[in-house]
């Protein structure tokens, strides 16, 4: 058996981090009542990663959350729902392992 348990939440889900590409899930997740806090295309990484929130947000607990510099944008927003929200020293790069500091 494992000793490591899952980082699920606790209550209902009140927003998520994700990017809107896809309208139809986004209008799915707006239907259920869950805030969409939208990631924004970060220009260094390729092309098919540039709006992954895996790559820009770490949901660590219930109360703390780490995000990379070039998603700054995303730290007021995430305040209003999780109480320490961390900005990361390293800056990202867009060649591997750099590209993916949050990525866990």
């Amino acid at each position: 058996m494992s000793k490591f348990l899952p980082n699920l939440p606790i209550d209902d889900v009140k927003a998520v981090v994700m990017s809107v590409e896809y309208e139809s899930i986004s209008k799915a997740i707006g239907e259920a009542g869950i805030k969409i806090i939208p990631t924004k295309p970060i220009e260094k990484f390729y092309p098919f990663e540039k709006s992954h929130a895996d790559m820009q947000f770490f949901h660590y607990s219930n109360d703390t959350a780490f995000i990379l510099k070039e998603s700054l944008y995303l730290k007021e927003e995430l305040e209003k729902y999780i109480e320490n929200v961390i900005v990361i020293d390293e800056t990202a790069q867009r060649e591997y392992p750099k590209n993916v500091l949050l990525n866990a």
